[in-house]
């Protein structure tokens, strides 16, 4: 039980018992009070009697019984005193106040008994039923108070156990509070925290799965090349060779280090998180991704280009996309093909008539394009990144050709906005 729980206990009893003791102090005050008035009156009224009896010698106290009242007994002792004095006396269980009033000429004292057995019994009653009162009061707070903090301290227990499960990994772990008090609107913040952390959580891990399957992949189509360049140069350090086979080793070298540059660039690529967006015309950026692939290839190859669209998108990766696009289409063909690129309202496709890829994951990294176990290296994975980073989707499609189909759903979004410039993070919506 924390403190605040034992704090509210200890005050919510302590209050009661003090209301009950003040209660019982009161009303012992007031019972007293009227007891002190008994004693007033007992020694007025003996007073009073020894006023009608005067001075004159009694020797029958019969004469002074004829002053009984209910209550009352008068009779004259033959005791001195020099001042009125009282004193309360309990016989067979009665209680009488008795006032003592001197006879000075006589040497004799006037003795006054009145019952106060009621005034005695009251008081006794009264207490004994205050105290009950205050022992079932007290076990009343007590119990009331423990239900009280139970139904307090459960809700918070259960936040606890959930931010403990939450710690340890836990991140399904959800408090079932439904009521509309502070603590279930805390329940229900501390519900939505664990769902933004799990959620967070699960793509930080196919984040870091990707990567790690990136890394696994990488490390192997590093090593390819790295072997045929260490294999040729130790070739060429070792032999004597004819000029002819120099010559192949060379290119053959220079056609492995053009394949680690490529690698290289594709992964500063997919370390690059950021975006900035423009208002852009898509036909000029694929004019100049086309013209540049041409200028690469020796393959006779018809472009077909058709439609336009206006989308805010980052000039440069979306450049780098179809330039990846386009390669892989003129790679899936032989020696002579046609590369059809289609806009429409909110979409782009880009076909080609070439071998067609057997792949279900072809936006993986190196996965597999066709039957001649060729993989696709990391071309389509950064496609498919920057595609992502842009809030985009994309999807590809094979029956005698291949069809990537890019769909502009944010881009075409954000074509009107006056905002140029925007930081993308991988696991929110754009950042305004």
């Amino acid at each position: 039980m924390k403190f605040r729980t034992k704090l509210i206990l200890f005050m919510t009893g302590f209050v009661v018992v003090f209301t009950i003791v003040s209660v019982l102090f009161i009303s012992t005050y007031l019972i007293q009070h009227r007891l002190d008035d008994a004693i007033v009156n007992a020694v007025q009224e003996t007073k009073q009697v020894k006023h009608l009896i005067g001075n004159e010698i009694i020797e029958d106290n019969s004469q002074i019984y004829a002053h009984n009242r209910q209550g009352e007994y008068y009779e004259l002792i033959n005791e001195s005193s020099s001042e009125v004095i009282f004193k309360r006396v309990h016989y067979n269980n009665f209680y009488y106040i008795e006032a003592f009033v001197p006879i000075e000429l006589l040497g004799q004292t006037l003795r006054g008994r009145f019952d106060v057995t009621y005034l005695i019994e009251e008081q006794k009653y009264v207490s004994t039923f205050l105290w009950f009162l205050v022992v079932v009061i007290i076990i009343v707070a007590i119990i009331s108070s423990m239900m009280f903090a139970s139904n307090l301290t459960k809700p918070i227990e259960k936040l606890v156990k959930a931010s403990k499960q939450v710690k340890g990994g836990a991140y399904n772990s959800r408090v079932d509070n439904s009521s509309n008090d502070e603590i279930g609107i805390l329940s229900k913040y501390f519900n939505e925290m664990a769902e933004q952390t799990e959620l967070h959580v699960n793509q930080l891990n196919k984040v870091a799965l990707k990567d790690r399957k990136l890394f696994s992949s990488l490390t192997h189509e590093i090593n390819t090349p790295l072997t045929s360049i260490m294999g040729y140069s130790e070739l060429l350090l070792s032999e004597s060779l004819d000029a002819e086979t120099i010559q192949k080793s060379l290119l053959r070298i220079n056609d492995e280090g053009k394949k680690l540059s490529k690698l290289s660039e594709s992964l500063l690529s997919l370390s690059n998180r950021k975006i900035t967006r423009k208002l852009c015309m898509i036909s000029s950026l694929i004019e100049e991704s086309i013209q540049t692939c041409k200028s690469s290839t020796q393959k006779d190859i018809k472009f077909v280009f058709t439609g336009d669209l206006e989308v805010c998108v980052d000039p440069d990766l979306m450049k780098t996309v179809f330039s990846n696009l386009i390669n892989n289409s003129i790679d899936a063909i032989s020696e002579k093909g046609l590369i059809e690129c289609t806009l429409k309202a909110d979409s782009i496709a880009i076909k080609d008539n070439g071998h067609g890829i057997t792949s279900e994951s072809i936006f993986e990294p190196f996965s597999k394009g066709n039957e001649d176990n060729k993989h696709l290296g990391l071309g389509l994975t950064l496609v498919k990144d920057i595609i992502d980073l842009h809030g985009d989707t994309i999807d590809a499609t094979s029956d005698r050709g291949t069809v990537v189909t890019i769909h502009f759903s944010t881009s075409l979004q954000l074509q009107n906005n006056s905002v140029q410039s925007f930081d993308y993070d991988e696991f929110k919506e754009v950042i305004r």
